[in-house]
């Protein structure tokens, strides 16, 4: 296990006397900020007990939260400045089950399957997983609720060299230019419409103008080969036809449903 600590209850009393020792530490200062109390006890259960995160948490300080290297991680760390990829899309959700040739569904079936056509969700059987029903569940991100209107523009929509100043500006103005600070930030390059010998120049002319950019070459969605994937965008007609069809209740619960599913920043897939 690359030498990361096993998971167990001595791990997790091991963590358990960490948070302790964060405890104490905010007790008797200089203060912690509650988000970063909140970020070591993070780190030290991932660290000694394996859950989300261990692999690049152990590999950062297995060592006491006292050395300043943690806490100088903690504070470099920022939240992603990604534009959001889509306006209005499907999430599909996989259910165990299926119709069938007389549409019943068989034996077996999860019973939310059937509440979910019952209500007009939209509801897709899967060939490359035999048994399996994916339903999808309306989807519309926060700022297209921003009154932004056509000004606002998606990742797809903007050209790398429009991302490259989206994110010089949020270096700017959102964490400045006293912090050392970095912002993750994920372009996609899609090789439809640069060639090799244009993606070298992207980097080459924007990269060293910003702080820290991942770039990654991709395809269109549509050329992948997948049956289908987690999130399927879909024109403003489309989404107002399948709200539509779906009861006024479902659709209430819907929206409250995939809000408390995607409260932590992780959605259901």
């Amino acid at each position: 296990m690359q030498g990361r600590p096993a998971s167990g209850p001595l791990s997790l009393l091991r963590a358990f006397a960490r948070i302790r020792d964060v405890i104490a530490a905010a007790q008797a200062g200089p203060a912690l900020a509650l988000w970063e109390q909140a970020m070591l006890v993070d780190h030290h259960l991932s660290v000694e007990v394996q859950v989300g995160g261990a692999r690049r948490a152990a590999r950062m300080a297995t060592k006491s939260w006292r050395d300043p290297g943690i806490l100088h991680f903690i504070r470099a760390k920022s939240e992603g400045g990604h534009l959001s990829a889509r306006r209005h899309y499907l999430r599909w959700i996989q259910f165990k089950g299926t119709r069938d040739a007389n549409g019943d569904w068989t034996p077996g079936s999860d019973r939310l399957l059937a509440d979910y056509a019952a209500r007009g969700y939209p509801l897709r059987a899967l060939q490359s997983f035999p048994g399996m029903t994916i339903v999808g569940f309306l989807t519309v991100p926060l700022i297209e609720w921003l009154g932004i209107g056509p000004e606002r523009v998606t990742a797809h929509e903007a050209s790398p060299a429009e991302q490259y100043q989206w994110l010089r500006l949020l270096e700017r103005h959102w964490i400045g230019a006293e912090q050392g600070n970095r912002i993750s930030y994920t372009l996609k390059i899609f090789t439809d419409r640069h060639d090799l010998a244009a993606f070298r120049d992207i980097v080459l002319s924007e990269q060293p103008l910003v702080r820290c950019c991942a770039v990654l070459p991709s395809r269109p969605e549509q050329s992948l080969g997948y049956e289908y994937l987690p999130e399927e965008e879909v024109t403003r007609e489309a989404f107002a036809a399948i709200v539509a069809a779906i009861t006024e209740d479902a659709a209430e619960e819907a929206i409250d449903l995939e809000h408390l599913r995607c409260e932590s920043g992780v959605c259901p897939i």
